[in-house]
């Protein structure tokens, strides 16, 4: 009997960039390790696309799902990092 093959989406508020969803992508192929589950971004819908045997979905899914949000926080840890804090009192200064 033939496997059919599952389908799964994701989407996030988040905006992906060519270089962040390459990186999900990446630790999604590290994470699963399987070449039959498929996993590319869908740049006209913004969302994840994932296609795979059904007996390996919900794994697929799955890590799908962590590698998304390990990226993002991935992401957001850079950027908090990154952002300069800005002192107020500098700024009231530097006005007058």
């Amino acid at each position: 009997m033939a496997v059919s093959d599952a389908h799964y989406f994701h989407t996030t508020l988040y905006q992906f960039d060519q270089q962040t969803r390459q990186a999900v992508i990446t630790r999604f192929n590290a994470a699963l390790n399987d070449v039959a589950a498929r996993c590319w971004y869908d740049v006209e819908h913004d969302l994840f696309e994932l296609r795979c045997p059904n007996n390996l979905g919900p794994n697929a899914d799955e890590a799908l799902a962590d590698a998304i949000k390990a990226t993002i926080v991935t992401e957001l840890r850079v950027a908090e990092r990154d952002e300069v804090p800005r002192d107020p009192c500098s700024e009231i200064i530097a006005s007058c």
